[in-house]
């Protein structure tokens, strides 16, 4: 059985899922980063939340795996945890949602974001902790901002068993 895995942009058709699933193509991952409208249209110019959630609708309904991703650390404001559960109960309505991964936010320069405080792993921890009340079935696991150190911090918070350090 063949077990491969995509992460596009949101212009995938209904047709083209179907091609793909045809190939081979057993998940595909619809990274979100946050589902607050205006920190999406703040931090991803140019990017669609609608479209990527028209994408994941289109996903689970085709049958494949729907991975998603969440950024911490995206926003320094004091309610960002709602933000964070916003993300984690919108995508638990997806039926074949098998993992997710969690990003901390890293300012490289150069970057607009250049300046912004970078997400502290215990953050990072944190909503992995959160991610796995909410989302008890899906791989949770890290990706960008986390690095080996890091490992037992998030395996305590309830990560997943894969890495995704990138």
């Amino acid at each position: 059985e063949s077990r491969i895995t995509l992460n596009p942009g949101a212009a995938l058709s209904r047709d083209s899922i179907k091609e793909l699933s045809g190939l081979g193509v057993t998940r595909i991952t619809v990274a979100f980063e946050t589902v607050n409208e205006e920190l999406f249209r703040m931090t991803k110019p140019g990017d669609s939340l609608e479209a990527k959630k028209k994408l994941a609708g289109t996903i689970n309904d085709s049958g494949l795996a729907l991975g998603s991703g969440l950024l911490a650390g995206l926003s320094s404001d004091p309610h960002r945890y709602r933000d964070y559960v916003d993300f984690m109960f919108y995508v638990k309505q997806f039926e074949n949602l098998r993992t997710v991964y969690v990003s901390r936010f890293y300012p490289y320069k150069g970057i607009p974001m250049e300046s912004h405080p970078r997400c502290s792993a215990m953050e990072g921890a944190r909503v992995i902790a959160i991610m796995r009340l909410v989302l008890r079935d899906v791989n949770i696991g890290p990706a960008a901002g986390w690095n080996h150190d890091d490992i037992p911090l998030w395996v305590m918070a309830g990560g997943g068993n894969k890495i995704y350090l990138t």
